[in-house]
């Protein structure tokens, strides 16, 4: 026997959620299309304390390829174009948090600006409470940890970008 279901059955249900949008520049020592690496789930291995990701669909260097983190968050790039200094991804933490990421690089100075937007939404009540206490000076102070982090780790840096020329 098949069900069926007609479209007066349908429900639209409104659940707002927390959302929060914050922006930070960072610096970093590296032209902007290198500098484009060290920001795709490869290149993030080599600086970011405990980072491990896994590859599910491409290289992570294309639209629409897949990859997750140490913590089950899934990335799906949607932009990756170091030439125009453009990457954005969509990311979904399972049950807490879906938002995306966008990345600006531009030349400064012998290296580069790098903008970097989040843009997160709670998904239950513990990730409304997540992205509530993602407040701007919580987001700045987290922004500076990166710049920092590729900083203290530019020897490994550089030994992963020259094995990759």
């Amino acid at each position: 026997m098949t069900s069926s279901k007609n479209w007066q059955d349908n429900q639209l249900i409104v659940n707002p959620m927390e959302s929060v949008a914050h922006t930070h520049t960072i610096h970093v020592d590296y032209e902007p299309q290198t500098a484009a690496r060290l920001f795709t789930a490869e290149g993030e291995v080599h600086w970011t304390p405990n980072w491990i990701a896994t590859l599910i669909k491409g290289d992570c260097f294309r639209n629409n390829d897949i990859f997750t983190n140490t913590h089950g968050t899934i990335f799906i790039v949607n932009d990756y174009d170091p030439e125009r200094g453009h990457i954005a991804y969509s990311r979904v933490a399972p049950g807490m948090s879906a938002g995306t990421i966008e990345i600006f690089i531009t030349p400064e100075g012998e290296g580069a600006s790098v903008q970097i937007t989040y843009r997160m939404t709670g998904l239950s009540e513990e990730g409304n409470e997540s992205v509530r206490q993602m407040t701007a000076d919580a987001y700045a102070a987290e922004m500076m940890s990166w710049e920092d982090d590729i900083k203290i780790r530019k020897n490994e840096v550089d030994q992963w970008l020259d094995a990759k020329n």
